[in-house]
């Protein structure tokens, strides 16, 4: 966290993209086709990219998905589009225990843009070469425990320039 306030208030500069995140974007590609070719869902094209969602009311609440897409027979209408994540990864994930942290950023991701579905899908290379998906569904609990922390940390570490706890 402390990191992160002292980027937002601009005392140091944005992470470097390492090995790990080149290789991670590289692929970002192949693992969404996939998620189509296993499911059947429609990747939305122009979803690929670089682009940012932002709360209308809070505009410190943005995000940024690596794609959208429509569900297998879904409408191809707005209301029925979800969240693609993409994950690669060297670490073993349970598919019923995913990281904390994808979960926290779908959640995120879901409230910001208000869309009530999203899926997390990931490429491991343990212990061996491994696609695997996670659907997961909008907490609207757990997405106002997570504001309240953003706008905690924003109103006052941010704005008012109190730097939080170093550890």
């Amino acid at each position: 966290l402390y990191r992160l306030w002292r980027r937002k208030t601009g005392q140091e500069e944005a992470k470097m993209e390492n090995e790990a995140m080149m290789l991670g974007h590289a692929l970002e590609d192949a693992v969404a086709r996939l998620y189509a070719d296993t499911t059947g869902a429609y990747i939305i094209p122009s979803s690929a990219g670089d682009w940012i969602a932002r709360d209308t009311a809070k505009g410190y609440l943005q995000v940024s998905p690596d794609r959208l897409y429509y569900p297998a027979g879904a409408v191809r209408k707005k209301s029925e589009r979800r969240i693609l994540e993409i994950k690669t990864t060297s670490l073993a994930v349970d598919k019923e225990d995913i990281p904390s942290y994808w979960y926290c950023q779908v959640q995120y991701q879901m409230g910001v843009m208000g869309i009530g579905h999203a899926t997390v899908a990931w490429l491991s290379g343990f212990p061996r070469l491994h696609f695997d998906y996670k659907d997961i569904e909008f907490n609207a609990t757990f997405y106002g425990l997570l504001i309240a922390e953003i706008d905690r940390f924003w109103n006052t570490n941010v704005l008012q320039n109190i730097p939080p706890s170093p550890e």
